[in-house]
């Protein structure tokens, strides 16, 4: 077995490595936001099909070349599976203030 070493070398992956160094995320562009939504409705395993509430939208670039969709969205305020979960587990809703948002205990 080799020995672990403190630099990691790619050549060591059973797959093809592409350089890293060239790797760009940022949010997308108003114009790319029809091919991000198509895009993660083709390839997400979930099945895709908005966010709720805010959202940004991230697209990641290596060599120009489009390799990675990311997203986040605000979680909503009330939902019963979740809040019913939290209960169960201990976490209690302490309230809601305009300028913090959502607080748990």
């Amino acid at each position: 077995m080799k020995e672990p070493t403190a630099v990691f070398d790619p050549s060591d992956l059973p797959i093809p490595t592409r350089d890293l160094r060239t790797l760009v995320v940022r949010p997308i562009y108003a114009s790319e936001r029809e091919r991000w939504d198509s895009l993660m409705r083709e390839h997400h395993s979930l099945e895709f099909g908005w966010f709720a509430g805010k959202s940004i939208k991230h697209v990641a670039f290596l060599d120009g070349e489009w390799v990675a969709l990311l997203g986040w969205g605000t979680s909503a305020v009330k939902v019963s599976s979740r809040d019913t979960w939290n209960t169960q587990i201990g976490l209690s809703f302490a309230g809601r203030h305009s300028s913090t948002g959502p607080s748990w205990k």
